[in-house]
């Protein structure tokens, strides 16, 4: 499961890649933390002129559905990376292994130290069958 909140359009989206239910009392929940949040850094004040209680709800229709047990954690990561750049969530369940080795590329090459994190991708050369080789 996913939280996503939109500060800049007043906006919550709940992302369940595998059921999909309980999002009304995620979204009871996720707008009283937010307002208890804005409260203790910005003041009551603050949290009260946000109206947070009327930002309004998106659960996920449309987005991608895994189809098995073992994926959550990677459409869950790969939907937060597409929320927080927002990019079009497009990707499927037939994505799962390629988005399995960029998660590992990224948790092995920081970007701080490895300028070229995809240097440990292997190459694939398109034109060539391997099957021809042989």
């Amino acid at each position: 499961m996913l939280f996503f909140v939109d500060l800049e359009n007043h906006s919550f989206l709940y992302y369940d890649s595998l059921y999909g239910g309980g999002a009304a009392r995620v979204l009871y929940t996720a707008r009283r933390w937010l307002r208890d949040e804005v409260a203790a850094r910005l003041g009551e004040d603050v949290a009260e002129s946000w109206k947070i209680a009327e930002w309004g709800g998106v659960v996920d229709v449309g987005l991608p559905r895994q189809t098995d047990l073992g994926s959550c954690g990677v459409f869950v990561m790969a939907a937060a990376d597409c929320f927080a750049l927002r990019a079009p969530v497009s990707f499927t369940q037939l994505d799962v292994p390629v988005l399995r080795q960029r998660i590992g590329v990224a948790l092995l090459a920081d970007s701080e130290k490895t300028p070229d994190g995809c240097a440990y991708l292997p190459v694939l050369d398109q034109g060539n069958d391997a099957s021809e080789d042989e």
